[in-house]
């Protein structure tokens, strides 16, 4: 039996990574702070669960690794894996306009809950000696700047960080550990992009021309991807921060 927990499973990349997973012989453990329709179709499988949590109440995230924890038969587990994939992109503002508690907030989902999510897993997993993962969902802003995204950038270049300091940690017989962006896709989140005030987000018209000229990705084909990733040995470069491109670009 293989064993998934997947943050921001409601919806996007999470929600299509999660109906892969939920089709074969998986144990998926969907992590969102609501349920909706799609959601309840897949909770009518079995090995399909689902856990309520806002993972801006960093207090909370360790109660439901453990409740988690406590459904998975280590004695019949081949492969644990983690997939960080919640997150949002708000405030787009410049720094100069961003309130204390937008930043916060950004820096709690983005950064501070997958750190925990992940020191969660590794210990949980510490004495567990099949396949064990962590695929952290990150982006191109945290590699380069974009004005009105401060938050957003910082929080993501960190969790490339995290990627790295991990996988340096756990070495090449440890949890594997990989950083993965998954390009442009057309999303919610492009739709709050999309709906940014232009005095205060310059970029915004290129982001309407991404999906105007059907230039966005579509999630469920960056979720095969990622789905491929979690199996993969050859192409999976431990502590590496890697693109989607990279990997349809050579398909």
């Amino acid at each position: 039996m293989n064993y998934f927990i997947v943050t921001g499973a409601s919806k996007g990349l999470g929600l299509e990574l999660s109906k892969i997973l939920s089709e074969a012989d998986n144990k998926v453990f969907l992590i969102s702070r609501n349920k909706n329709d799609e959601v309840e179709k897949l909770l009518d499988t079995d090995n399909v669960a689902h856990f309520s949590l806002n993972l801006d109440n960093l207090f909370e995230i360790e109660n439901t690794i453990d409740e988690i924890f406590e459904s998975i038969d280590f004695s019949n587990a081949k492969k644990i894996a983690l997939i960080n994939n919640a997150g949002m992109v708000e405030p787009i503002k410049p720094m100069d306009k961003v309130k204390d508690v937008e930043i916060i907030q950004n820096i709690n989902v983005n950064l501070t809950a997958p750190l925990i999510l992940a020191s969660s897993f590794l210990r949980k997993t510490a004495a567990f000696e099949g396949d064990k993962r962590i695929i952290t969902v990150s982006s191109g802003a945290g590699k380069s700047p974009i004005k009105g995204w401060g938050s957003y950038c910082v929080s993501k270049c960190g969790v490339d960080m995290m990627t790295r300091v991990i996988a340096l940690e756990q070495g090449e017989n440890g949890a594997k550990c990989l950083s993965f962006g998954p390009g442009i896709m057309d999303t919610a989140m492009q739709e709050t992009i999309r709906s940014a005030d232009e005095n205060d987000f310059e970029d915004l018209e290129k982001f309407k021309e991404y999906k105007s000229e059907g230039k966005l990705l579509e999630p469920k084909v960056v979720a095969q991807v990622l789905y491929d990733l979690l199996y993969t040995e050859s192409d999976f470069e431990q502590g590496g921060i890697v693109s989607v491109r990279d990997f349809i670009e050579n398909s």
